[in-house]
């Protein structure tokens, strides 16, 4: 603790309790009074021992006498060469207990390769990620910048964020599905199966993980025009003419059949399949078949064979509802979406936008509204009655542009009316005779 005091009067000399004044004119008068704040000095510290006091009586310049004291002090003295290497030895510390608290992760891996995906065909690969540190670590997958999501459409992360315990291993299936909102740019090779994840540890580093593979062209996803300049089957056709829209002449599951209608066979073979064979199944496009029926379905349209295809009826219903919601210009194209939803109510505006189509939409239109009143014909057996066609068949036929697609998203009931509307639509051609 530091202590205070004040220095002793040297009792041989005490400037408290006898003060010469020294005059002008010489002479001297002794007075006594209290000693002043001025004759005393004060200290406090620690190890601090007073040596000496005195006064200073020759000084004459005042009538009060200066006094002095020596004191004995110790003070602490810095090793220089001592105090660095102790404070590298903290810092060196620090570091140490600051880096311990730091997450870290190990991957087994930086890069998946997914090889042969197909349409509607899942694949799944595994990534194992441990906490190789010393607290535990909690993580998950964030968006690339300027991007919104953390992955492509066609790829799925479970779990996308997690918490990991040190010395513990966490499994994250990474699963491929090419559905119908991403098929078609696959197909088009307006997209690929690539991507590059960032996996983000929380108070901790990035790491980064490559995702790869390779996509099967399917005729679900091309456009009607390229289908329909095409006799050979998609997976025939060279990747130059994939690219390029060159026309191969090959027999097709249709044989000619599809070439007096004028649309594409593999359109012509899914619709003619239904009518030959379930137009009396009841509850048809209302039940799914297996996920392997369907994609023996898909292999058979693109490749031809092998053989002939006898499956489910439900599957190929199926599988026309997704080849017309995978087209990416639908039957109706863009460009009348607006028309047809300011028309809906009217049979004869409704039929004039079907005059103005393109040829050959006009004529897919037309084909599937023959079929869909053929199935109606069956109702009371297959209970697929007009109105039910109409909303199955309509919000697959008329689809709206993107842009307009993620305004309706933003509201259940525009998107309710918009379906509602599309229904009306095609309702008018299934009761007009």
């Amino acid at each position: 603790m530091s202590s205070m005091g004040s220095a002793k009067v040297n009792s041989l000399s005490n400037p408290r309790t006898s003060l010469t004044l020294a005059l002008i004119t010489g002479t001297v008068v002794k007075k006594n009074r209290p000693p002043a704040w001025c004759d005393r000095i004060l200290w406090m510290g620690n190890d601090v021992q007073q040596m000496c006091y005195r006064s200073h009586p020759l000084l004459k310049l005042s009538d009060h006498k200066p006094v002095s004291s020596v004191f004995q002090v110790q003070v602490s003295i810095v090793d220089v060469e001592k105090h660095r290497q102790v404070f590298d030895e903290v810092s060196r510390e620090m570091d140490r207990l600051e880096n311990d608290s730091i997450p870290v992760a190990s991957l087994a891996t930086n890069e998946l390769v997914f090889t042969d995906v197909r349409y509607r065909e899942e694949q799944v690969k595994t990534l194992e990620v441990s906490n190789v540190g010393q607290v535990p670590m909690q993580f998950s997958f964030v968006p690339k910048p300027h991007e919104n999501s953390y992955c492509k459409p066609w790829l799925w992360i479970k779990p996308a964020v997690g918490f990991v315990y040190p010395n513990k291993t966490v499994k994250i299936n990474m699963t491929v599905f090419v559905d119908t909102e991403s098929v078609s740019m696959l197909t088009n090779s307006q997209d690929r199966l690539e991507d590059i994840l960032i996996f983000h540890l929380e108070g901790g580093k990035d790491y980064f993980v490559s995702i790869t593979g390779r996509f099967v062209k399917t005729c679900f996803g091309m456009s009607l025009d390229w289908l329909f300049e095409q006799n050979l089957h998609v997976r025939e056709v060279p990747v130059a003419d994939l690219l390029g829209g060159g026309v191969l002449e090959a027999p097709s599951v249709t044989g000619d059949a599809h070439k007096r209608v004028q649309i594409p066979k593999e359109l012509y073979w899914l619709v003619n399949y239904i009518s030959e064979r379930g137009m009396e199944t009841e509850n048809l496009f209302l039940e799914s078949g297996t996920r392997s029926d369907l994609t023996h379905l898909v292999e058979f349209l693109d490749t031809g064979g092998p053989g002939v295809y006898t499956g489910p009826v439900n599957v190929v219903a199926e599988a026309l509802l997704l080849f017309l919601e995978a087209l990416p210009e639908p039957v109706i194209p863009f460009q009348y979406y607006q028309r047809c939803m300011e028309a809906s109510n009217q049979y004869l505006l409704c039929r004039q936008i079907i005059i103005k189509l393109p040829p050959l939409h006009q004529r897919v239109f037309m084909h599937l509204i023959k079929f869909l009143k053929q199935l109606a014909v069956h109702c009371e057996v297959n209970k697929l009655e007009h109105k039910l066609l109409a909303t199955l068949f309509g919000t697959v036929m008329i689809r709206p542009p993107k842009d307009v697609a993620a305004k309706l998203a933003t509201s259940k009931r525009s998107q309710a009316s918009a379906s509602k509307k599309a229904s009306a639509f095609l309702y008018h051609f299934l009761v007009e005779r």
